[in-house]
C-alpha cells in the first residue's frame, strides 16, 4: 500500500534539536513478556548493565524515525495508514536460539546476548511494507535481522563472559526456542529518565484499533 506524502522524505540525525526519536517495534504480551523481562533484569543485575533494561522486551521491525515534537500526531496518523490493513500473525515470532557474540562499532568492541528470530516470509514482507513509509526516517538502514536483545550496550568483556557462562549453565531458565503472536506494532519514546516506554500501540487484529499511552 502506497501513501501519498506532500513533502519529500527527510533523514534526521541524532544531533538535530527539537526532534523526538521514536522506535518501531513489536512487543510480546502475557507470560512471554514477563519471562523475557525477568531474564533482562537478571542479566542487568549480574553485569550492572542498564542499556537493555531501559527498553521493554521487544523486536525492532524497521529503522526508527526522528520526528519534530510538534509533528508526532502527524506521524502517528500517517504511519497508521500504512499498517491499517495489517493483521496479526499467529505465532509469527519464532526464535532460532540464543546467541552471545561480540562485534565492532567503529573502533569500539561491543557485546550482546540475544534471541535470534526466524526471518519468516511474513516478517520480511511486514518489514518491507513498513519501510514504505519514508518520512522522518532516522537512517537508510534496510537490513532486517529480527532478534530480541537481552543484554548489550554498556557491557565490558569481563561482564559479557560472566553473563555468557551464566546463561550457558542455566538452559532451564533461558529457553532457546519459543514463539508468540505478533499482534501489535508499537512506538517507543524515551522519557526524561532515559527509559523507553510505550508512546503508541497499533493493535493488529480484525478490527485494527490503536491505543495512545
Amino acid at each position: 500500500m502506497e501513501l501519498e506524502i506532500s513533502e519529500a522524505p527527510v533523514i534526521y540525525q541524532d544531533q538535530d534539536e527539537g526532534l523526538q526519536r521514536l522506535v518501531i517495534v513489536a512487543i510480546p504480551s502475557g507470560a512471554v513478556y514477563d519471562e523475557l523481562y525477568g531474564l533482562m533484569k537478571t542479566l542487568s543485575t549480574l553485569t550492572c548493565s542498564r542499556t537493555a533494561i531501559t527498553y521493554p522486551p521487544h523486536m525492532t521491525l524497521r529503522t526508527g524515525v526522528m520526528v519534530p515534537e510538534k509533528e508526532t500526531g502527524t506521524f502517528i496518523r500517517e504511519f497508521g495508514r500504512i499498517i491499517e490493513k495489517e493483521r496479526a500473525i499467529s505465532s509469527g515470532v519464532k526464535t532460532e536460539g540464543l546467541r552471545a557474540f561480540s562485534y565492532w562499532e567503529e573502533e569500539n568492541q561491543k557485546y550482546i546476548i540475544l534471541y535470534s528470530v526466524r526471518k519468516s516470509q511474513a516478517l520480511a514482507d511486514l518489514n518491507k511494507r513498513l519501510l514504505g513509509y519514508e518520512r522522518y526516517k532516522k537512517s537508510n538502514k534496510t537490513v532486517f535481522q529480527p532478534h530480541i536483545s537481552l543484554l548489550y550496550g554498556d557491557v565490558d568483556r569481563e561482564s559479557f563472559e560472566t553473563a555468557k557462562l551464566f546463561v550457558g549453565e542455566r538452559p532451564e531458565i533461558f529457553d532457546r526456542f519459543f514463539s508468540f503472536d505478533l499482534d501489535n506494532i508499537s512506538i517507543l519514546a524515551q522519557d526524561s529518565s532515559g527509559a523507553w516506554s510505550l508512546f503508541h500501540r497499533y493493535e493488529l487484529s480484525e478490527t485494527n484499533t490503536s491505543k495512545r499511552q
